[in-house]
């Protein structure tokens, strides 16, 4: 599920930390790289884009200087892999709960075909803010289980939920915003009270918001809050498990977004019972996909499921034999 795309890549010396992104002569991303994205493919890779050559070009800096390139690039789907969500080992043994854990899990992944990651990190401490292995918001777990999954796939493009169950407002936004270590983007949920401020947080700290919406209303929060355009991704989340009931919700949820203006990419995904016909839904339409041990414990014969790369080794077979 790839397509071609006349783009034009931009770098204004006078702000050397922010790049310009231009699809079909249109503007669709100004965002600042963070330093330890050292090249322009790591940005463009972190965002589904993959450039199949190197850019060349006389780069010398100049205040003020800014030049541009015009070049091919490939948007290609996103498999995001979501390796844990808020599971317990008892639940499945091979969830991922520490960080050593989400680390191995988050390299098997990529190696099997996954291109994005979205995890929820954990208490890391006995002594810490929240349970060990219990969801956490913390500062010191996030930073801790980031910095150890960065260590062993540091090009990989990270996610983590910030779901309101975790912890709700005002302390939510209390914990995050004293984060030292971002995330590449957080996942955020419109139809939980706070969602705006949160993602314009994130956005303020350069990092990619995913707006995850369950519903017609979390879809209408979302328009009315004006980050359509501001946004890395939209996730549409049905929660109903029969799948005419959900499939109703998704089509409210798109109605809701047409009237939007300028959209980000979709990524359409299920749970449970719905994992993998909604998965066939979302590449038909060409829409992101999403899989774990997070959204299912099941392959779609209904069979019990080895670990989270069997899932994505699933869901890469689907987008391969969809493909033209």
């Amino acid at each position: 599920m790839a397509h071609n795309a006349a783009g034009k890549f931009a770098r204004d010396y006078s702000r050397p930390d922010w790049y310009w992104i231009e699809c079909n002569d249109e503007l669709v991303k100004q965002s600042p790289v963070w330093s330890r994205q050292s090249t322009v493919d790591d940005w463009l890779a972190a965002r589904g884009w993959v450039k199949p050559f190197v850019l060349t070009g006389d780069w010398r800096r100049s205040t003020g200087d800014c030049r541009l390139e015009t070049l091919d690039w490939r948007l290609v789907m996103i498999i995001k892999a979501a390796i844990n969500g808020g599971r317990s080992k008892a639940e499945h043994a091979a969830v991922p709960v520490s960080p050593e854990e989400q680390a191995t899990a988050v390299v098997a992944c990529l190696k099997a075909g996954a291109n994005a990651i979205h995890l929820h990190v954990r208490g890391t401490s006995e002594s810490g803010q929240v349970s060990y292995g219990k969801e956490s918001l913390f500062a010191e777990d996030v930073a801790r289980t980031l910095s150890v999954v960065r260590e062993v796939a540091p090009d990989a493009s990270i996610g983590v939920s910030t779901g309101a169950w975790i912890l709700p407002e005002p302390e939510r936004f209390q914990a995050i915003s004293v984060w030292k270590v971002q995330p590449d983007f957080a996942s955020v949920n419109f139809s939980e009270d706070g969602a705006a401020e949160l993602a314009k947080l994130f956005l303020s700290r350069g990092v990619g918001v995913e707006a995850g919406l369950i519903d017609f209303d979390s879809a209408q929060a979302f328009v009315k809050s004006g980050l359509a355009a501001d946004c890395l991704r939209v996730l549409l989340e049905p929660q109903e498990q029969e799948m005419s009931e959900a499939m109703q919700t998704v089509r409210a949820m798109e109605d809701v977004l047409s009237a939007a203006g300028k959209l980000p990419p979709l990524l359409l995904h299920g749970t449970e019972a719905t994992t993998w016909p909604m998965m066939s839904e979302a590449i038909a339409r060409g829409y992101d996909i999403r899989v774990g041990l997070e959204d299912t414990l099941v392959l779609p014969d209904g069979s019990a499921v080895r670990d989270n790369v069997e899932l994505i080794v699933e869901a890469v077979g689907r987008v391969r034999s969809s493909e033209p």
